[in-house]
């Protein structure tokens, strides 16, 4: 499992509400995002640096989805994998 995690808060063009939605995006990346990548031995959280809320790049989704398939490929038995 990979858990991908916006790097950066949003600009609310307030310096004081965006201090606090740093401060905010710090727990998030710190406290709350691992907690789900800590299910698993094999989770990891990945923080995408340049992204905000509701904008992870598609191509930070495909990268992660292609390593968490090439992930249970080698570690499925090789009888029980498909022939390519």
């Amino acid at each position: 499992m990979i858990v991908p995690t916006v790097g950066k808060s949003s600009d609310f063009d307030d310096p004081g509400l965006n201090k606090q939605a740093e401060n905010y995006q710090q727990i998030w990346i710190h406290e709350i995002q691992p907690k789900p990548a800590n299910l698993s031995s094999r989770a990891r959280q990945v923080v995408v640096p340049d992204s905000t809320h509701g904008t992870i790049p598609r191509e930070a989704v495909l990268s992660a989805i292609r390593d968490v398939v090439t992930q249970a490929r080698q570690n499925t038995p090789s009888h029980l994998r498909e022939t390519e």
